[in-house]
Formats: C-alpha cells, structure tokens, sequence
C-alpha cells in the first residue's frame, strides 16, 4: 500500500461531467457575503483529488470555522482505489445548507485515514451591508 497525496481541494456550486468523463467544475468559491449570520450556503460541492497512491483508501472532509469550531464533517469516509499510482481519484461531495455562523475565514480540510491532510482550501465570509448575499 502506498499512501495517495491530495493534489486539489476546491469548493464550487456544482461539478459536472463533460461527454468524456471529465469533471467540470463550476463556480469556484473562495469568497461569499451575507447580510447577517448565522448564514447558510445553499448549495456547494467539495472536490477533492488523490493521487500518487497505491491501495483502497478511506477519505473524508470537514469546514472549520474562525473560530476553529467545526461546521461540517462527511457523514461517512469515502472509499476510494487506486490501482497504479499514475491513477487519481476525485472525491465529489455536495453540501446542503452549509452553516456558516460567523464571519471569517473557513478552512476545507481533507482527511486520509483519519489524519488531517496538509493542503486545505479557504473561503472567507463577510458581512455587506447592502442588502444583497452573494452566498
């Protein structure tokens, strides 16, 4: 067995899959603004890709807030195989409702059987105050 590497961590709307079987990802969110908290991100997806790895693995994500409080963990691990290490594995997980409580800078963080991978992705949530949620 050899332990993948997560080479990509993204959250986005939505991942879909062109005619080939490649993975699009759409609308890339690093950034999103509410006009009051706790707030709710209706929809997202969490991409995740492994590589490099050899074996059947379990993976999983979570959110950790600003104030290091986590607001979303994967239900259960996804298993994934990776037959050869040339081979990657991408890990799509959609998100309803995804609670927000404060603002600030949230961490995407991905998990390897059970320990805390070193790459993470940020969104940073803001307050506005124009009447208008970009969330």
């Amino acid at each position: 067995m050899l332990l993948p590497k997560l080479t990509t961590l993204l959250l986005c709307d939505s991942v879909g899959k062109a005619p080939d079987g490649r993975k699009t990802l759409f609308g890339l969110i690093d950034h999103a603004s509410f006009e009051s908290f706790p707030a709710r991100l209706p929809r997202c997806s969490i991409f995740g890709r492994f590589g490099s790895g050899q074996g059947t693995f379990e993976a999983s994500f979570s959110v950790r807030g600003p104030s290091e409080n986590i607001v979303f963990e994967t239900p259960e691990a996804c298993t994934f195989n990776l037959e050869d290490p040339l081979q990657t594995a991408d890990l799509v997980l959609m998100v309803d409702n995804l609670l927000l409580p404060e603002p600030g800078t949230y961490w995407i963080e991905g998990w390897l059987e059970g320990e805390r991978l070193p790459i993470v992705a940020t969104l940073f949530v803001d307050q506005n105050h124009d009447g208008k949620s970009s969330g």
